[in-house]
């Protein structure tokens, strides 16, 4: 599923897979059962703004070092202040 606007969203799951963390919105590069939000974790702020918290697990290793300053730089984007 992705979303067709930025939505407001409070909290992300990045990198969710199939697991699923309760009060999350899950986001992952694939196609989950859980995942809402289809996209790479650098393109985050395609899809939404004004998020609380980003939380993931397991997932910035599999990152190239650009990929991985990108996805910093996109989340710092996305996140409100103090998130």
């Amino acid at each position: 599923m992705f979303f067709r606007t930025k939505k407001v969203i409070d909290k992300i799951y990045m990198g969710c897979g199939d697991d699923y963390k309760d009060g999350y919105v899950g986001c992952d590069v694939r196609k989950t059962k859980t995942a809402k939000i289809i996209c790479k974790a650098w393109e985050l702020s395609k899809y939404c703004k004004n998020v609380n918290e980003i939380y993931s697990r397991h997932m910035v290793e599999h990152l190239t070092y650009a990929e991985f300053n990108e996805t910093l730089k996109d989340w710092y984007k996305v996140l409100n202040g103090g998130g």
